[in-house]
């Protein structure tokens, strides 16, 4: 067995739980523990640290099994249960605090509200589709340019960046498309 797999099983578990917690899709929840088998699978076999760039050695067995993991399966939250801070342990502690309420002295800001991550504005189809037509085909241009817009303030700036440090075609019904979402993450 490769640690590589184990890696990215583990990966696609925590994405798989992440898609459920955030939007309750049950597929998600039912993928998640297929992977937690095969997770289960693959560590009743010996680990081969190549992949760590050390020479082929076998570890020790671990105590997990199959039937362990049919438990820990079953503790997974069931699609039917609603997910609560309570059911994600320490994430209660991390959800932020009301702000206080403002005085009549000194009016302040409305305080900012954590934006969703950017790459949820975007479907499957809409990323191939504008990696193809407003990147050329250049998919680290279109992920670094997603990154920078989640690092900007305002629409304003984007705009900024996509017609004059990029230079695109404010005119191009693709790149019209392409910013249409992107003032959706700005509002």
């Amino acid at each position: 067995m490769n640690v590589q797999q184990l890696i990215t099983l583990n990966i696609e578990i925590e994405g798989l739980l992440r898609v459920y917690q955030q939007r309750g899709a049950d597929e998600a929840l039912d993928q998640a523990r297929l992977k937690a088998t095969q997770l289960c699978q693959l560590l009743e076999a010996p680990i081969s640290l190549e992949s760590c760039g050390e020479a082929e050695a076998e570890l020790p067995q671990p105590p997990t099994s199959l039937e362990s993991c049919g438990e820990a399966e079953a503790e997974l939250p069931q699609p039917e249960a609603p997910i609560s801070p309570e059911s994600c342990g320490e994430a209660e502690a991390e959800l932020p605090q009301p702000a206080p309420a403002p005085t009549a002295e000194a009016p302040q800001a409305a305080p900012a509200r954590p934006r969703m991550p950017i790459r949820n504005f975007f479907t499957i189809n809409d990323k191939y589709f504008f990696r193809r037509e407003v990147f050329d085909g250049d998919e680290q241009a279109f992920e670094d340019t997603l990154d920078l817009f989640a690092a900007m303030s305002s629409f304003d700036e984007a705009k900024e960046y996509i017609y004059d440090d990029l230079m695109l075609d404010p005119q191009n019904q693709d790149v019209k498309s392409f910013m249409e979402i992107i003032e959706s993450y700005f509002k």
